[in-house]
């Protein structure tokens, strides 16, 4: 399991890669320790790959935020 930390936007975010009993890998990530979001079942090859999925899914949800808020005001 690794895990991965990075701020984007002003946000925190933390990255985790999941091992799966299957052998392959799955992520978690949380934006500034709200509840955690986590992959699907499908399952990914190694360690490396989880981490940067899940990291482009944080970044897209980030980004998604935004871009409602920027909608709304």
């Amino acid at each position: 399991m690794s895990t991965r930390a990075e701020v984007y936007r002003e946000k925190a975010i933390v990255v985790t890669s999941v091992a799966r009993k299957d052998g392959t890998f799955g992520w978690e990530y949380t934006i500034d320790g709200a509840d955690p979001h986590t992959s699907d079942r499908r399952g990914l090859r190694s360690e490396a790959v989880a981490l940067a999925e899940g990291l482009n899914a944080a970044l897209a949800q980030i980004d998604d935020d935004a871009f409602r808020e920027f909608r709304t005001s």
